[in-house]
């Protein structure tokens, strides 16, 4: 039997225990009576995630197993309640809760209409592109926006998180270009220093998989619950993720990542002057780095890591 096959019977088998638990533990509660489990959508150690039906409505059910889940799905049940409040009457908005069992790590979510935005970004020409990118500014703009404040720019600590990176799984050469990469930060870091830092609570990993787009309005999905970062660092997570994810031809660039890609999505205004010239490269590396050493056995994603690294330590 090949390595893929056994692979793939893993995973069936896995997906088959997690739906008999969950359906099982949905029995036990006559709140969830007449769940349907419809497909799986994730089955990870600590929680598993199902489509399914409830009430004759299409819902998404997470159950969440670690010994923190009560306290996930409480948090996560706040955020959405909150985000729904606010962005509501927007074409803004997130998958709402329907309900929530914090004591059974459950909690169940509408089941959104439209498309992942990475699908139709990866169908988009220039301009309708230009759009999309810009609509997901927006979005996080819309979030962020009565949540924001501002801080001093702490150079020290993102100094100190680049340096502790673990590159020793890297060949020498690549470990090379780490280095310079860290190196790159500190500068980035240092120059920055007394900046007025951005920050708001967002969308923990905000990035195109996570939003879903239906012609008109985007929704942000898999939020897992409050999350305060610099609006800087959310920026560069969502472009640097972006980037990473097809093979770019030589274009022109902007700290490693695609200038037309960069503009479009800050063309709104989401980050101000300081935080986009002084705080934006530092974030930028800092994502890079992270990418390049978490997935470095990801032969395709690692040779488009090295293209932007490299396009990164090209500029002054």
């Amino acid at each position: 039997m090949g390595h893929a096959l056994e692979k793939h019977l893993r995973k069936l088998e896995r997906t088959r225990h997690a739906a008999e638990a969950l359906d099982a533990l949905a029995c036990s509660l006559p709140v969830l009576s007449g769940l349907t489990l419809r497909e799986a959508l994730a089955i990870k150690p600590d929680a598993v995630v199902f489509r399914a039906d409830w009430q004759d409505v299409p819902v998404v059910i997470k159950h969440f197993r670690s010994g923190d889940a009560a306290a996930i799905v409480t948090r996560m049940q706040g955020e959405l309640d909150y985000a729904t409040a606010h962005l509501d009457g927007t074409r803004f908005g997130v998958n709402r809760c329907l309900l929530a069992l914090p004591e059974h790590g459950l909690i169940l979510l509408t089941e959104l209409p439209g498309q992942r935005l990475r699908d139709s970004l990866a169908a988009a020409d220039g301009a309708e592109r230009a759009c999309l990118l810009r609509l997901a500014a927006d979005w996080l703009a819309a979030y962020t926006a009565p949540r924001r404040e501002t801080s001093g720019f702490g150079a020290n600590h993102w100094i100190r998180r680049a340096e502790a990176t673990d590159i020793s799984h890297l060949s020498t050469a690549d470990q090379n270009l780490a280095n310079a990469l860290i190196h790159a930060i500190s500068v980035h870091a240092t120059a920055a220093r007394g900046t007025r830092l951005a920050r708001s609570i967002g969308h923990g990993d905000f990035v195109d998989i996570n939003m879903i787009h239906d012609g008109q309005s985007l929704f942000g999905v898999d939020i897992q619950g409050p999350s305060m970062m610099p609006l800087a660092r959310m920026a560069a997570r969502f472009l640097v993720w972006l980037q990473l994810q097809s093979d770019s031809p030589a274009l022109p660039r902007e700290h490693g990542l695609c200038t037309a890609d960069v503009d479009a999505f800050l063309a709104g205004g989401l980050l101000d002057a300081d935080n986009r010239a002084r705080l934006f490269p530092v974030f930028v590396g800092d994502q890079l780095l992270r990418r390049f050493c978490e997935q470095y056995h990801d032969h395709k994603h690692r040779d488009r890591a090295i293209v932007a690294l490299n396009g990164y330590l090209a500029e002054p």
